[in-house]
């Protein structure tokens, strides 16, 4: 299991898809195991698909308090807006997910930078490509307001949901009724990060457990809804959790179930809070012979 630090990358996997279902959902009453059960094999046979599109994302992130028409000029330096190319990109050996952002613009304007694109890099899979990835993925992280993190990729929630996790988590909760979430009725599931050490860990060492919330079709396993919520227990900022939720749908376009929303609450050293929120648009797909090999660093973690 490759463990990641709250600075560094997280792997990352995704899927899903929101439909509508009937009343009997209630009358089911399914338990946590079989609802379990049929998410962990709706998110194995969606890897292989999910690893072969690139999306466009904008992002806004803010610092403090910041209301809808706000002049973005008066909050410099507590605004911003970043474009990015982004991929989510499964290693072999069930090793876990990856997840590339290419940062291309800030605040509107065009990076300069050399190099081919992260589609370029990713048709070609050898080690040095998925390096280099992986180094445009920190490179950009550059850009984030707040404390420096790579976790705030919408594959973040469906990586903590992976059957290779399974022993990682325990189920707490269980609603009995279908909740509507956008169009979708699914099922809420609350599970929290009982295993050490936690997936994610302080960028000095130490453990930062996850609770998850995911919103699944009970009959199918599709995921519509996720929310993992992060607690650093060893910083001064008592009971401030970093989150990330992520809201899914189809796409016509390649066929799929893909991010459509990410919305994220993050930490501002000392003792301050953000917020962000992206869209991912133009998916489109690449294509590879294989599959992007795991950084050497990756296998030794």
């Amino acid at each position: 299991m490759t463990r990641v630090n709250a600075i560094g990358t997280l792997l990352f996997g995704l899927t899903v898809m929101a439909i509508t279902h009937g009343p009997q959902v209630a009358a089911q009453r399914p338990d946590s195991n079989a609802v379990r059960s049929r998410l962990n094999a709706y998110l194995l046979a969606y890897e292989a698909d999910l690893g072969e599109v690139t999306a466009v994302e904008r992002m806004t992130q803010r610092i403090g308090p910041y209301v809808i028409g706000d002049d973005e000029v008066g909050s410099r330096g507590r605004f911003k807006t970043i474009e990015s190319d982004v991929a989510f990109v499964a290693l072999p050996g069930n090793a876990g997910w990856l997840g590339y952002r290419d940062v291309t613009r800030v605040n509107g304007r065009p990076l300069r930078r050399s190099g081919p694109s992260l589609a370029g890099l990713l048709s070609v899979a050898n080690t040095s490509a998925g390096d280099r990835a992986r180094a445009l993925l920190i490179a950009g992280a550059v850009h984030n307001l707040g404390a420096p993190r790579t976790t705030n990729l919408p594959s973040l929630p469906l990586e903590m949901l992976h059957p290779r996790h399974e022993q990682q988590f325990t189920v707490t909760g269980l609603a009995q009724v279908a909740d509507s979430r956008g169009g979708c009725r699914g099922q809420r599931m609350e599970l929290s990060e009982t295993a050490r050490p936690t997936l994610v860990q302080r960028p000095a060492g130490g453990d930062m457990p996850s609770r998850v919330t995911a919103w699944v079709e009970p009959g199918t396993g599709r995921l519509c809804r996720a929310e993992v919520a992060t607690r650093d227990a060893m910083s001064r900022t008592g009971d401030f959790e970093a989150i990330v939720a992520v809201d899914f749908d189809r796409d016509e376009r390649v066929g799929l179930t893909v991010p459509v929303r990410m919305r994220e609450v993050f930490f501002v050293p000392p003792l301050e809070r953000g917020a962000g929120e992206a869209s991912y648009t133009k998916y489109r797909r690449f294509k590879t012979g294989a599959r992007v090999l795991p950084p050497e660093s990756a296998a030794a973690r």
